[in-house]
């Protein structure tokens, strides 16, 4: 059946937590020593096992109820806050998100993967955070946390992506038009010249 917990513990293990329900019922359970002294392991490992032997007989006694999945609105919210990493828009190329209801006969531009490459940051280079829905910052580096948190993003995005950016550079250098070298000016290049033009 649906159900979701989450545990926990204080400092140095002296009290382990978990909490946890199902839709119609909610159980907590903790463990500890009566004199105050910590435990070992971790909390979850702790509690865990009397809170789901507590569940599994709790509700076989329930209806069996699903957690609904919930509703908030999207339009006009920034794809990070909707939980999309990735700006389809952005890399699309376009003005507005791409729908399953869209035309087949409408051709799906390119992908931009330099834009998704360039885009790569941490949240807060689009969120300010004490307006989330509002407009994003137009100097992240304004918010102390950012740069820790930016710093981390690439170091990342240089591990995953890096070789694809030294490749793209081979790329490009080895497809630049090599310039033809200019024809020395003699008296026979200058008769093979009005040769060819005759």
């Amino acid at each position: 059946q649906d159900v979701a917990a989450k545990s926990g513990s204080t400092n140095n293990f002296r009290d382990a937590w978990i909490m946890g329900y199902a839709p119609n019922i909610a159980v907590g359970a903790w463990c500890g020593n009566n004199d105050n002294s910590p435990m070992q392991g971790l909390s979850g490992l702790i509690t865990t096992p009397m809170w789901r032997e507590f569940m599994d007989i709790a509700l076989a006694k329930l209806p069996e109820e699903s957690f609904s999945q919930p509703w908030y609105p999207t339009e006009g919210v920034k794809p990070v806050i909707r939980g999309d990493y990735i700006n389809v828009a952005a890399l699309l190329g376009t003005n507005q998100e791409t729908t399953a209801s869209s035309s087949e006969d409408t051709p799906t531009p390119p992908v931009d993967i330099d834009s998704l490459y360039t885009n790569i940051h941490t949240i807060l280079h689009y969120v300010n955070r004490n307006d989330p829905l509002g407009p994003a910052p137009t100097d992240p580096n304004s918010d102390p946390q950012y740069k820790y948190w930016e710093y981390g993003v690439q170091q990342w995005k240089a591990g995953i992506f890096g070789s694809y950016t030294a490749q793209q550079n081979a790329q490009a250098s080895s497809t630049q038009e090599v310039p033809e070298e200019e024809e020395e000016d003699t008296p026979r290049s200058r008769r093979s010249r009005n040769r060819d033009n005759n």
